[in-house]
């Protein structure tokens, strides 16, 4: 008779000193080995994860998350997406030491389907040895056990906020206590696609103050259809500090010999991307001064251009996102308030005399709080290699 596995939950309210942050939910499980992952999915109730949050007939399948949730639930956990790479991808060869990396998703009230299919197609579609954990970050829903009951999935950690947050600091949370050597950070409601991680990892080998991200392809927020999206965008942006995808212009198009080559970009759109945990600790991590969400996407890419990294796009690596039309949750200072604090923020620290342009296309944001804090932040030496741990100076 197969002995069943059996693993430990430890659960602890951290404190930690002062601030938002002082006394902070975590819940760990005692890792077992990688050849035990099967016993972990039978321990896992999925069916009663799922109908704990179920649709209701009768109601308005977009209310609570702006995306059809009837749909979502009706798709299966664990669903096939199309290969959307170009034939070449699957005969690039990557580096045999690929560091193992930990992934962080944050979330506030996400739907349960969705959240549950982002981290089974992270496990499905990744080899087991380059997952160091997944760290979920719940940034102080309504209900503890989104993300607990969760535990019992292979890898996953959970850190539960004891209030409001928003992305950045959530993420900061995840970022401080993983144990890899390369950060990747995901959102709740995406499906990675075959060999996604590979290389975006082989390129941040090659060069550690590389930032990459995926191609992000587009799940229908109606149907849950996978779509592909075009491989040949860039990131982009107006002087009022708005994201916006870019088509490669004509002549870089002709100099792209490979289509499997990498794009240089000078914005990231910030959900989906991978850094080495040193160089991002290096550049100062995130602003913590930012807001629920909204503008750290530009705060991260100048920061990273301007000191010495770059950002790209890799075609080979694909990764599905529900864009919604609007967000299903509230803005403490209300959505656009939030979003030129941020901004602003972002303008004051990194964009010098170009400042001018985005205070003409947003005149308010001048009058706004200063932001000294960011201003005065005392960067450290440069990192000596990719793996080495940052202490302060």
């Amino acid at each position: 008779m197969r002995m069943k596995l059996v693993s430990v939950v430890a659960c602890w309210w951290l404190a930690e000193g002062r601030g938002p942050f002082s006394q902070t939910f975590y819940c760990f499980r005692t890792q077992p080995s990688d050849a035990d992952w099967e016993d972990l999915w039978e321990q896992f109730d999925e069916r009663r994860y799922l109908n704990a949050k179920k649709w209701r007939v009768g109601d308005d399948p977009y209310k609570l998350y702006a995306f059809n949730q009837r749909e979502s639930e009706r798709i299966s956990s664990n669903r096939a997406v199309p290969d959307t790479r170009h034939p070449r991808c699957s005969l690039l060869v990557y580096h045999i030491e690929l560091p193992p990396t930990s992934i962080i998703i944050t979330f506030h009230n996400e739907a349960r389907s969705t959240l549950l299919r982002t981290i089974r197609s992270v496990l499905n579609r990744t080899p087991m040895h380059l997952i160091q954990e997944i760290i979920l970050v719940d940034d102080f829903s309504s209900d503890p056990d989104d993300c607990k009951q969760l535990l019992k999935l292979p890898k996953v950690k959970c850190l539960r906020n004891n209030e409001r947050q928003g992305l950045v600091r959530s993420r900061m949370r995840g970022a401080d206590i993983a144990q890899g050597t390369t950060l990747t950070f995901l959102d709740s409601h995406c499906e990675v696609n075959r060999d996604w991680l590979q290389p975006l990892l082989h390129r941040v080998k090659e060069d550690y103050t590389r930032v990459v991200c995926p191609v992000i392809d587009i799940i229908n927020l109606d149907t849950f259809t996978y779509i592909e999206s075009a491989s040949e965008l860039r990131g982009g942006f107006d002087w009022s500090l708005h994201f916006r995808w870019e088509q490669l212009s004509p002549e870089q198009k002709a100099q792209r010999l490979d289509p499997t080559e990498p794009i240089r970009t000078p914005i990231i759109a910030g959900g989906l991307f991978v850094i080495d945990k040193a160089w991002f600790d290096y550049l100062g991590k995130y602003d913590m001064d930012m807001d629920i969400w909204g503008g750290e996407n530009f705060e991260i890419s100048f920061r990273v251009w301007m000191c010495g990294g770059s950002l790209e796009i890799v075609p080979c690596s694909r990764v599905g996102h529900v864009f919604r039309k609007k967000h299903p949750y509230v803005f403490p200072d209300g959505n656009a308030n939030t979003y030129i604090k941020n901004t602003k923020r972002t303008a004051e620290v990194w964009m010098d005399e170009y400042k001018q342009y985005y205070y003409a296309a947003r005149p308010f944001p001048k009058w706004r709080e200063p932001v000294n804090s960011r201003l005065l932040v005392h960067w450290p030496r440069p990192p000596t290699s990719s793996y080495v741990l940052i202490t302060s100076p």
